[in-house]
């Protein structure tokens, strides 16, 4: 099992010296959440709250994902970095695809591309994209980025988009993992026919339903012996038995909790480096 850091909201200038420690702790690495804007007043329905609001405030900080990992890579060796998740079909495909490629390239191939279709409408309609028809968007935008970072010349033809060969340049040398966060039924069939499928934040019992779930899809369409990754953001306490029934029940990667959700931290950088190791030692060194 892979471990990750949830990196999302942590201030800026303490990031390298975070990121720092959980490479030396034994972390995989680090995941990154992201919005564009948080707009003053949001009427579509946050899925992951039962009361169904936007959980954090206005001032949180969502930097650009990509710039913050090209960064991040720069002063670190093996740390790996995730977009848990990048909300795809709010951007046009080339951008996304050369923002990605070029991330990939300075971290010498230390990303996995966490991808979701977005639910806050009112992002959708600041960029001028469809949000009734981002899932299908998304399919072929996936796609068209698989092909892009191969390298060469690149054609495609489908709904939304139809183009003649391009290329973008530089690409990564191995390919990027593409996995697909989201729980309906459409998003579960995308994660089967990607490289990996990301839950929300859930407790151990239940991720396993739909787990079981994301199995039948990926049998459903012939992708039952392609390898393929489990990633749980683990939603409560940090505890070894939590963990080992996570990968009792197929789970590849876990991620921990932002470090800024812990009720009972420290709030300085000293106090959030002393969390990261301690969450190692109890959970990360003993499953090794």
């Amino acid at each position: 099992m892979r471990f990750w850091q949830a990196m999302t909201m942590e201030p800026l200038d303490e990031r390298a010296a975070l990121c720092q420690a959980a490479e030396a702790a034994g972390y995989t690495g680090v995941t990154f959440g992201e919005h564009l804007v948080t707009p003053a007043y949001v009427k579509s329905r946050y899925p992951y709250a039962p009361h169904g609001r936007v959980p954090w405030d206005p001032e949180a900080l969502f930097p650009d994902p990509w710039q913050v990992i090209s960064a991040l890579s720069a002063v670190t060796t093996t740390l790996q970095f995730m977009t848990a998740i990048f909300v795809l079909p709010l951007r046009d495909v080339f951008t996304a695809a050369k923002a990605v490629s070029t991330a990939a390239v300075l971290s010498h191939n230390r990303i996995t591309f966490g991808v979701g279709v977005g639910w806050m409408r009112e992002e959708f309609r600041l960029t001028g994209q469809s949000f009734e028809e981002r899932g299908a968007r998304a399919d072929e935008m996936i796609e068209i980025i698989q092909g892009l970072l191969r390298g060469g010349m690149f054609e495609y033809h489908g709904r939304f988009h139809d183009f003649e060969p391009v290329q973008i340049s530089p690409v990564p040398t191995n390919p990027v993992p593409i996995i697909v966060g989201g729980e309906t039924p459409a998003a579960l069939r995308r994660a089967a026919r990607a490289d990996g499928w990301i839950t929300s934040p859930r407790t151990p019992a239940d991720v396993a339903p739909m787990i079981s779930q994301f199995e039948a899809e990926r049998t459903r369409i012939g992708a039952g012996d392609k390898p393929s990754r489990i990633v749980a953001l683990l939603k409560g306490d940090i505890a070894i038995d939590r963990c080992q029934r996570l990968a009792d029940a197929g789970v590849t990667d876990v991620v921990f909790p932002s470090l800024v959700t812990h009720p009972t931290i420290d709030p300085t950088s000293t106090g959030r480096i002393s969390l990261i190791h301690g969450r190692a030692a109890r959970v990360i060194a003993r499953m090794a």
